[in-house]
Formats: C-alpha cells, sequence, structure tokens
C-alpha cells in the first residue's frame, strides 16, 4: 500500500529535514548562540539542501518516474523548514518562512533534475559529483572573488555577479537577510567595504525555474530516445 504515492515518496526527505532541524537546534542549545533568526533559517537552508542532495535515495524510491521521485523528495525537503522554525528558539514571521521553503525545493529540484540529465549519458555517481564541485564553486564565489573586488572600486559589477552566481543568495534574498554583513564574511572578505546589490527574487526564483524546465525538457527528449528505459541510468548507475 502506497505504492507510487508521491505523498509516501515525501516522507523520507521529510524526516531528514526534520532530522537536521533537532540537531542544529541542539548545537544552538549547547553553545547557548544561534544567531539572529534570519541567520539560523539561512544556515538550515545550506545544510538541508547539502545533506538532501547527497542523500537522496533514489535506488529506493517508490515512485517510477524519475521527475516525480526527484519532486517528491524537493517538496518533502521544502516542507520540513516549518520544523526547524517551530522548534527554533526565537520567533520568526511565517511568510519568510514559507518562501524559504520555496527557494529549498526549487534548489533541490535544479541539482536534482541537471543530475539526472547528465547521468543519463554518463551514470549518476561523475554527474553527482559535476553538479557538487560546480555548486560548490559558484556557492563560494563571493569569498574566492573577495581579493579581486578590494581594487575593483567601490561599486563593481562583478561584486553583483558574485553574489547572483552563488546559491546561498537565494536564499538570502527571500530571507531579506544580508549575509555579506555576518560576522564570518565580514571578518575574511571585502564586501563590507564595498556597496552591492542583491538581485531580486523573482529573478533568481525565475532563472532556477528555467533551468529547471530545461532539464525537464532535455529528460522528456532522451525519453523518447529510450522508451525501454523509464528511469534512465538513475535507477541502475552508481
Amino acid at each position: 500500500m502506497g505504492r507510487g504515492n508521491p505523498l509516501v515518496a515525501m516522507i523520507p526527505s521529510y524526516l531528514l529535514g526534520v532530522g537536521i532541524s533537532l540537531l542544529m537546534t541542539l548545537d544552538f542549545w549547547r553553545s547557548g548562540e544561534s544567531g539572529p533568526p534570519a541567520h539560523a533559517m539561512f544556515l538550515y537552508a545550506i545544510v538541508s539542501t547539502a545533506v538532501g542532495y547527497v542523500l537522496c535515495p533514489f535506488r529506493t524510491s517508490v515512485l517510477s518516474s524519475p521527475l516525480l521521485a526527484i519532486f517528491a523528495w524537493s517538496s518533502g525537503m521544502a516542507i520540513s523548514v516549518i520544523a526547524f522554525w517551530l522548534v527554533l528558539p526565537v520567533t520568526f514571521p511565517l511568510p519568510l518562512v514559507a518562501w524559504l521553503g520555496l527557494a529549498i525545493g526549487l534548489m533541490q529540484t535544479t541539482l536534482h533534475l541537471w543530475t539526472h540529465v547528465i547521468g543519463r549519458r554518463f551514470s549518476r555517481a561523475p554527474a553527482g559529483v559535476l553538479i557538487a564541485a560546480l555548486t560548490i564553486l559558484c556557492a563560494s564565489s563571493p569569498v574566492w572573488l573577495s581579493p579581486w573586488l578590494e581594487w575593483s572600486g567601490e561599486h563593481s559589477p562583478l561584486m553583483n555577479l558574485a553574489l547572483a552566481m552563488s546559491p546561498p543568495t537565494y536564499f538570502a534574498v527571500m530571507l531579506d537577510y544580508d549575509y555579506l554583513r555576518s560576522p564570518w564574511f565580514y571578518k575574511h572578505t571585502a564586501y563590507a567595504m564595498h556597496r552591492y546589490e542583491y538581485p531580486s527574487s523573482g529573478l533568481v526564483t525565475f532563472v532556477y525555474g528555467f533551468l529547471c524546465l530545461i532539464a525537464a525538457w532535455i529528460d522528456r527528449r532522451c525519453e523518447k530516445n529510450m522508451p525501454n528505459e523509464p528511469f534512465g541510468r538513475l535507477q541502475h548507475d552508481t
């Protein structure tokens, strides 16, 4: 019973998100400091996205369609942000939590879709490593571009480009949180001395949504070329 039910397929990712929530809350409790609420939610988004990407169990999915399995897993991770919000020791606006859930779900969907599409040509393991490497490279762009920002002027397009290409920026704009002013970035980067602009939440959502549509279109074309492999290489390759 429940075989092929998307709601059942969402349960593992939701429980994973709940586990992450409890572990992060315990860490905040032991350290006695969680920082501003937006910072805690921002950290949760990054951790849940990374862990959710690595631990996604497509091999044991109850769904026959890879796209549906991806959507179910991503939806579970998105909804699990409510669990972290409930156990967070400070208050935080629910609308921003909902927007963050959308960002987490869309980010998960984007990463898994492109891993699946590239995995059709090669296999899931190399595809996963490639997508993870590209994501880490883009996510860390505000850090490794920081030395060039010191001589690029008070307001440089390079700054805005580094922000726009970094996935954590999507979480930040959904939370209305300036993460470049957080203590770590203030200490290790030059952003505090310069002017910069975050991209709009609508624009970033459109970009990630467009990437999902392109990946789904490519996958549909592959389905026509491989009609006898409904799950592509995602299910049986390593």
